[in-house]
């Protein structure tokens, strides 16, 4: 086993190319990456909230909790039914996740199916 690079972490040492980092670093920038494509994924979704709130569409609510809301929803389904989890269906996953948006945002509860 290698021992862990006494080197800080900088925005350089992400940009290395990979087979000059640790696993530790590699790690870390997966990380990095993953927190950053969330970040996109949640200004994504609030942007879409956001619009529809201002077209009069949507009820007003927190946008950046329910962005938050929607994205664990959708990762907490996601991996269950990537699993197969017999408990767990699609139609009982979008169902679910539709309960919930569709409370904050004051629309009908049957999920769309057009």
């Amino acid at each position: 086993m290698r021992a862990p690079s006494s080197r800080p972490m900088t925005s350089a040492s992400v940009a290395e190319p990979s087979a000059s980092r640790s696993p530790s670093q590699r790690d870390e920038a997966t990380r990095v990456f993953a927190v950053d494509l969330y970040a996109q994924l949640h200004a994504w979704v609030g942007d879409a909230v956001r619009r529809g709130i201002d077209s009069g569409e949507f009820t007003p609510t927190d946008v950046d909790d329910l962005s938050t809301l929607v994205l664990s929803l959708s990762d907490g389904y996601g991996i269950r039914l990537m699993l197969r989890d017999p408990t767990v269906t699609l139609d009982t996953a979008l169902t679910s996740v539709w309960r919930h948006v569709s409370t904050a945002l004051g629309l009908p509860d049957t999920v769309p199916t057009a």
